[in-house]
């Protein structure tokens, strides 16, 4: 072969191998080509943690300096994972009503659901066609139980003697109430649940109380390992996750698995008593398999539907409640506006009843503004876009996670004007009538609204009333409020703190 040979093959094949080269740079440059408008990113993300380390204590504070700097659609990097969150009414209502179908579902590969066993069934885990029949059948469950009717109201008084008198014996003490608190919500969903209470003080309960609290606090742990799946593996438990699931195990043990078992073999053994939440829905799930219907219902949705009754019904409430009861400290005149309110339509010689509410326009606007400002749920549960769709004129791909910001709805100085300060009249026309703002939704929007929503107004409504009613709320010490801070997690309490409780029966002076 002649030189010039050998030169002209070279040559071939540099060209040959540049062209090869551009057509890879320019595929790959065309893969990594991201759509124009897609929502804008604030600030500069970190090669492999993204915007985790700008989330520090002061998230909430860092969402809202977002939302002034980008706008009400942005998008976040979780580690290399894009999340999109949404803030202010009119975005979340485009997303969450309009576009409802699109934003219902829960994204997959989540750590509390695929290490935790049936961690994508009941409804809070669950997505599809399961999540539509079991929110159905819990829904149509709950109504038949009477939720927002006097039938539970009666069943919720009986557990508002009890835990009014276990405040009483305190005779006054500075106490944390949280715990009688969370016990005595929680006993409420015990009785839809298992069709029975338990007292305070039995061994079985409080072993159930403190596994369940636990869990709730460990669940934001998980949230790094959400992002950062490795993580699971890591040596020791420095995020609390294999402790998360041991709480999973020990709670279905302790308290799922047996009543399951246990009202399931009454069930079928002819008994008709459909008094509790397992039974009904063994009924249910029984009548659609006989009559041939295809149907998602099983054990694995039952023990999580469970769980998320718990969630809903009694740790949101009892977090409310505790908001609350913060609030009186820090605003006496507003407790005192509210007992005179009670004493002139209900009296001392009887307890409020739900035929009361209506007639009860400031104490129903002093919780709403409870909920609003302490906002306990600031970014609910995240989700997935499961279709290409436009918000704001901004592309959210399919397959994006989403989360919604109702810090952005409920503390929004548009909205609001003086979203900080706590002023229940925000909530009254000019006759003292209670008014409803489009604008209030500590309980989300969309299809994916709380389960518990109506047990939730009917609990915080009968307890508060009949708690102001009867107790005077007062610091532990005179002159000295405990801080107005909140403590991040799925659900976001005040720090704990004491207060005394004393008898408005009792006429001496403090």
């Amino acid at each position: 072969m002649l030189m010039s040979d050998i030169i002209a093959l070279l040559d071939g094949w540099t060209v040959a191998i540049g062209f090869t080269v551009l057509v890879l740079m320019l595929l790959v440059q065309a893969w990594l080509r991201e759509p124009a408008n897609l929502p804008p990113v604030p600030g500069r993300p970190h090669l492999l943690l993204g915007h985790l380390p700008y989330l520090g204590a002061k998230r909430r504070e860092q969402m809202a300096q977002w939302r002034k700097t980008t706008g009400d659609v942005f998008r976040l990097y979780m580690g290399r994972k894009p999340l999109v969150v949404l803030c202010g009414y009119s975005v979340l209502k485009e997303a969450l009503i309009k576009h409802g179908d699109l934003f219902v579902d829960r994204p997959p590969g989540g750590y509390a659901t695929t290490v935790v066993q049936d961690g994508t069934k009941g409804v809070l885990g669950a997505s599809g066609a399961a999540w539509r029949e079991q929110r159905a059948v819990a829904m149509s469950i709950l109504r038949k139980f009477g939720m927002g009717k006097n039938s539970l109201a009666d069943k919720i008084q009986e557990e508002i003697t009890a835990y009014l008198d276990v405040l009483s014996g305190l005779c006054g003490q500075p106490t944390d109430v949280k715990r009688v608190t969370s016990a005595t919500l929680s006993n409420v969903i015990c009785s839809i649940i298992v069709g029975k209470r338990f007292e305070y003080d039995d061994p079985y309960f409080l072993q159930f109380m403190d596994t369940f609290s636990e869990q709730v606090r460990l669940v934001s742990s998980t949230s790094m390992i959400n992002v950062f799946p490795w993580l699971r593996y890591w040596p020791g438990d420095m995020f609390g996750a294999k402790r998360f699931i041991d709480c999973h195990h020990d709670l279905d043990n302790i308290f799922s698995d047996p009543f399951i078992a246990q009202k399931t073999k009454e069930y079928e053994a002819g008994g008709d008593a459909l008094d509790n939440f397992i039974s009904a829905y063994v009924h249910e799930w029984r009548r659609k398999e006989q009559g041939g219907e295809t149907t998602t219902m099983d054990g694995g949705h039952l023990r999580r539907l469970l769980g998320n009754l718990f969630i809903a019904g009694s740790e949101t409430t009892a977090t409310t409640m505790l908001w609350f009861m913060l609030y009186m400290l820090h605003y006496p005149h507003i407790q005192e506006k509210v007992f005179a309110e009670l004493e002139e339509v209900v009296g001392h010689n009887r307890r409020p009843t739900m035929q009361d509410k209506s007639r009860l326009p400031y104490l129903n606007a002093v919780i709403m503004e409870t909920q609003r400002r302490a906002s306990i749920a600031p970014f609910s549960l995240s989700r997935i876009c499961t279709a290409d769709v436009t918000l704001q004129g901004y592309l959210i791909p399919r397959g994006t996670r989403v989360v919604s910001n109702l810090d952005s709805v409920l503390l929004d100085e548009v909205t609001w004007g003086d979203p900080l300060n706590f002023r229940p009249e925000r909530f009254l026309d000019n006759h003292g009538g209670l008014i409803h703002p489009d604008e209030f939704v500590p309980f989300s929007m969309g299809r994916r609204v709380c389960l518990g929503e109506s047990l939730a107004k009917m609990e915080l409504f009968l307890f508060l009333a009949a708690l102001v009613q009867r107790f005077r709320l007062l610091p532990s010490v005179p002159g000295q409020l405990p801080p107005q801070k909140a403590l991040f997690g799925v659900t976001c309490p005040p720090e704990p703190f004491t207060l005394r409780l004393k008898e408005r029966s009792d006429s001496a002076a403090d």
